[in-house]
C-alpha cells in the first residue's frame, strides 16, 4: 500500500493485512444488513397493512438488544470478540436463510416474521459487542482512529445505498431474494473471518463471580473511570437531544416541507451523503490528537444545524441544513467511539463498548418516541429546537471540560499501564 500514501490513514489502516481482509467482508455485510431492513418492513407491510405492525417488527428486534447488551459485552471479553463475532454471523445467516426460505415458499406469517426477528435481534445483541472490539485487535493503536473512521464510512454508504438496492431486489424477487442476499454477505463475512490471521488469545475463564459479576465489574469500571464516564455521558447526551431529528423526518419532509416520499429520500440521502464525508475526512486524518477539541465543536454546530433546519420551512435550506447535520453528528459519534476505545483497558473493552453502541441504536429511537409526543402537543419544530439548544450546550460543556479538566490529555493518551 506504499502508492496510496495520498489517502493518508486510511491508506495506512488499510496496510495492514488483517484489517484489510475484515473490511472486504464488513464492507458486503453492512449492505446487507441495510438490505434486510428495507425488506423486513416491506413485507411486514405487505403481510398486515398496519403502521402499528411496523412499529412491533422493529422493537422486536431492538429489545433483545437493549435486554442482552450488557451480558453480551460480559461474554465477548471472557470468550473473545473474534469466537463471538464469527459466531453470531453463522448464526444470521442461518435466520436469513429461513426467513428466505419460508417468504419463498409463500409460508411467512407476521407471528413468523416476529420470531425470526427477535432471534435476528438476540445475534445482533451478540455481535454489537464484538464488532466494537474486533477492529481494534486487527490494527496497531496509531492506527485505530482511521480503522474506527473508515469502519464508519463503510456502514454510512451501506446506508446510503442498500435500500436502494433492496428496492430493484424487491420489485424483481419479492423479499425472499433481499433477504438470501443478506444471508449470504454473513457467510461472506465469515469466509473473511476466517481468512484472517488474528484470533482470540488465550485468556482466563473471567472473574469469580461469573458472567454477572463481569458485568457489575464493567459497570463499575465504567462509572469509575473520569475519562469514560465523560465521554459517555456526552455520547448519550448528544444521542438524546440532536440524533432524534433522522427519526423525525417523515414527519418534516411531510408537515413542514409538503412533500412525500421523494422528498424524504431526499433529506435522508443529503444526511447520509454528509454522514460519508465526515468518516472519510476522519479516517484519512489518522490522528487522536485533537478529537476531544472536535468532539466539543461538533457538537456545537450540529446543534446549531439542527435548530436551523427545525426553525426553516425551506426545502432547499433544509436539504443543506441535513447534510450538514449527517458530516457533523456522524463526525461526533466517531471522535467518541475513537477516544473511549483509545483510553479503555482491553480487558474492559467489549463491557464498555457494548454501552457506546446502545447510545447510537437505542437512545436515540426511545427519545424521538419522547420528542414525537412533544411535537403532537407542541407542533416539530419546538421541542427539536429546544433539544437542539440543549445539545449546543453540551457541546459547549465538553469544550469547557477540555480547559477545566484537561480532558483532551486524559482522552487522547494512551491507558495507563
Amino acid at each position: 500500500m506504499a502508492g496510496a500514501s495520498w489517502l493518508g490513514g486510511i491508506g495506512a489502516a488499510l496496510g495492514h493485512r488483517d484489517y484489510r481482509v475484515y473490511s472486504i467482508g464488513a464492507s458486503g455485510s453492512f449492505l446487507g444488513t441495510w438490505i434486510y431492513r428495507t425488506a423486513l418492513g416491506w413485507l411486514a407491510w405487505e403481510l398486515t397493512r398496519s403502521p402499528a405492525w411496523l412499529g412491533i417488527v422493529v422493537f422486536c428486534e431492538v429489545v433483545p438488544i437493549i435486554a442482552l447488551v450488557p451480558l453480551t459485552g460480559a461474554a465477548t471479553d471472557r470468550l473473545g470478540a473474534y469466537r463471538i463475532f464469527r459466531a453470531g454471523q453463522i448464526s444470521a445467516s442461518c435466520v436469513m436463510a429461513a426467513l428466505a426460505i419460508l417468504t419463498a415458499l409463500d409460508l411467512m406469517t407476521i407471528e413468523l416474521l416476529l420470531a425470526l426477528t427477535v432471534l435476528n435481534g438476540i445475534n445482533m445483541a451478540f455481535m454489537q459487542p464484538s464488532y466494537f472490539a474486533l477492529v481494534a485487535n486487527l490494527v496497531p493503536r496509531e492506527d485505530l482512529s482511521s480503522a474506527i473512521a473508515f469502519q464508519s464510512s463503510m456502514v454510512q454508504t451501506a446506508r446510503f445505498i442498500g435500500p436502494a438496492i433492496a428496492g430493484a431486489l424487491l420489485v424483481w424477487q419479492g423479499a425472499a431474494l433481499a433477504f438470501a442476499v443478506n444471508a449470504a454477505t454473513y457467510i461472506g463475512m465469515v469466509a473473511a473471518l476466517l481468512a484472517l490471521s488474528y484470533r482470540d488469545p488465550d485468556r482466563p475463564a473471567g472473574g469469580g463471580g461469573g458472567l454477572l459479576g463481569d458485568v457489575a465489574q464493567g459497570l463499575r469500571y465504567t462509572a469509575g473511570h473520569e475519562t469514560i464516564r465523560a465521554l459517555l455521558l456526552m455520547t448519550v447526551a448528544f444521542s438524546v437531544l440532536l440524533r432524534p431529528v433522522v427519526e423525525l423526518l417523515p414527519a418534516f419532509a411531510s408537515e413542514i416541507f409538503g412533500r412525500g416520499a421523494d422528498g424524504l429520500a431526499t433529506l435522508l440521502s443529503s444526511a447520509g451523503a454528509g454522514a460519508i464525508v465526515g468518516s472519510l475526512i476522519l479516517a484519512r486524518r489518522g490522528r487522536t490528537q485533537g478529537l476531544t477539541r472536535l468532539l466539543g465543536a461538533t457538537g456545537v454546530l450540529c446543534g446549531i444545524a439542527v435548530a436551523g433546519f427545525a426553525s426553516t420551512d425551506a426545502f432547499w435550506l433544509g436539504i443543506a441544513l441535513m447534510a450538514a447535520y449527517g458530516l457533523l453528528s456522524n463526525t461526533n459519534s466517531i471522535c467518541s467511539q475513537i477516544l473511549i476505545q483509545n483510553c479503555v483497558d482491553p480487558a474492559m473493552r467489549a463491557r464498555v463498548m457494548s454501552l457506546v453502541g446502545l447510545t447510537f441504536r437505542s437512545v436515540p429511537a426511545a427519545s424521538a418516541a419522547l420528542l414525537g409526543g412533544l411535537a403532537s402537543l407542541f407542533g416539530l419544530g419546538l421541542p427539536i429546537a429546544v433539544a437542539a439548544g440543549l445539545g449546543t450546550v453540551a457541546g459547549l460543556w465538553t469544550l469547557g471540560l477540555i480547559r477545566s479538566a484537561r480532558l483532551d490529555e486524559r482522552a487522547e493518551s494512551p491507558p495507563a499501564g
